[in-house]
């Protein structure tokens, strides 16, 4: 069909594309390497990041400890989000 021209049922993408920008990402436990690198992707897209730490807060000199995105919250918190 589109060789003949109709595009009518021609999509580039198969999915719907969503706009992730002011976005919040939740990261359960996920101060740690994994969790600091969906951070380093989540945080040039616009998203906010939100961590949930048993211990309540990042550790002392995380590389995002003063950022204003990335905030730690309780668990319920972070589901309810």
């Amino acid at each position: 069909m589109l060789h003949e021209g109709n595009q009518s049922n021609f999509r580039v993408f198969q999915h719907p594309i969503y706009e992730i920008s002011n976005k919040k990402i939740g990261l359960i436990g996920g101060s740690g390497t994994i969790g600091t690198a969906v951070a380093d992707v989540a945080l040039p897209l616009g998203m906010e990041v939100l961590i949930s730490s048993r211990s309540g807060r990042l550790p002392k000199g995380h590389k995002y400890e003063n950022n204003d995105r990335v905030k730690v919250v309780p668990l319920d918190e972070l589901l309810a989000s």
